[in-house]
């Protein structure tokens, strides 16, 4: 049995307690979701996505997919947000409902 597979806790504390074998089960989809969208290797992937599992899950599915991802910070301004993405150029935007309405 590998850690994946086990109940074994992974996070506990403020954020809904997970597991390892939990989080790899909701990261699948997210994997087949970015290589429906065409992500692959040597893509880079923008993730705006404040610190939680689902940024570790993303993370993850960005990995698995043998993209890079850029972290952007989704606190920052607007404009710096703009400028980081218009700098990375990625393939795609993971992002959140708030900080796109920005």
């Amino acid at each position: 049995m590998t850690w994946a597979e086990t109940d074994s806790l992974l996070f506990a504390g403020s954020q809904p307690s997970t597991t390892y074998a939990a989080l790899l089960s909701s990261v699948r989809p997210l994997v087949a979701a970015l290589r429906a969208r065409g992500t692959g290797r040597g893509d880079r992937v923008a993730v705006v996505l404040p610190r939680s599992t689902d940024l570790v899950r993303c993370l993850l599915a960005v990995l698995e997919t043998g993209a890079a991802w850029v972290p952007i910070e989704p606190e920052q301004p607007a404009e710096r947000i703009a400028w980081f993405i218009e700098d990375a150029q990625p393939t795609l935007i993971e992002i959140t409902p708030p900080t796109a309405a920005r």
